[in-house]
């Protein structure tokens, strides 16, 4: 088995997370280490004299099983050392907290508005809830949510409830999520004219900051491919993508990124499946 090179620490402030890394790959190589995870020998060999700090993606990768992390650290530990995530107890803490805050006001909404209101609601706080999950296991970290529901009677007479998650710096070079929910209620198809009219809601607004990601969020598989096939179409400055979500499943189906910002650049494009 071969053994990895050792080298000064080049940045003071990496240290920790260098000492942490070069645990998770113990007796191997960096080549070895590297064929495991799925990433470059020379990342980690960069992680590890402190030249950077790894990504998310990198800290998921090296600390899975399939990786055969060595040295007892773990995910989460990593994740809070590298400043990706606030300590586990806190973070759990906060989303139960969100979770519950939320479930009491959509009730309270849902009460003072129509029946399919109602129902849109619910099929929300489920739709958040798994979308919550899908961040944390694909390993962005999320400092914070806010929701922002609005009961007035608009598309067809259902509710629109707004959630922006604020990320950790760094992740694909997008900071701010905002994710736009248009369901139909169970049994309720969606009207040709009300295809597209969510869409173009989210386009005059406009997204003035480049580092902030919009996504529209779907239950109509007719009304996904519809929008899908406007990708690279719209002279739209903005990272903006439509997400396919089976709410009864609870399950993001698929993802397709219709614009970015940069309309020549693809970097910030940040997947949740």
């Amino acid at each position: 088995m071969g053994r990895k090179r050792t080298g000064e620490i080049e940045k003071e402030e990496n240290r920790k997370i260098a000492e942490m890394v070069t645990k998770i790959v113990g007796e191997r190589s960096y080549k070895e280490a590297g064929l495991d995870a799925g990433i470059d020998a020379s990342t980690l060999s960069y992680i590890c004299r402190g030249k950077v700090k790894p990504t998310p993606d990198i800290v998921a990768k090296i600390t899975k099983d399939e990786a055969k992390p060595q040295g007892g650290i773990g995910y989460d530990e990593l994740m809070i050392e590298c400043g990706y995530q606030s300590d586990t107890l806190d973070r759990i803490s906060m989303y139960a907290g969100l979770l519950s805050e939320a479930g009491t006001l959509g009730e309270s909404v849902g009460r003072q508005i129509s029946k399919d209101t109602s129902i849109y609601i619910s099929m929300e706080e489920k739709s958040r809830r798994v979308f919550l999950q899908a961040i944390i296991e694909k390993g962005y970290g999320v400092l914070a949510q806010d929701i922002n529901y609005d009961s007035s009677v608009n598309n067809g007479g259902y509710g629109r409830v707004d959630v922006r998650y604020l990320l950790a710096s760094g992740i694909g070079g997008v900071d701010e999520w905002l994710l736009d929910f248009n369901f139909a209620p169970p049994g309720k198809m969606i009207g040709s004219h009300n295809v597209l009219l969510p869409l173009g809601k989210i386009l005059i607004k406009g997204i003035p900051n480049p580092n902030q990601k919009i996504s529209m969020v779907v239950n109509s598989k007719l009304q996904y491919e519809k929008i899908s096939k406007y990708k690279g179409k719209m002279p739209f400055r903005g990272e903006l993508s439509i997400i396919l979500i089976d709410v009864d499943n609870l399950k993001i189906l698929d993802e397709t990124y219709l614009s970015h910002y940069d309309l020549e650049d693809t970097s910030k494009e940040m997947y949740i499946i």
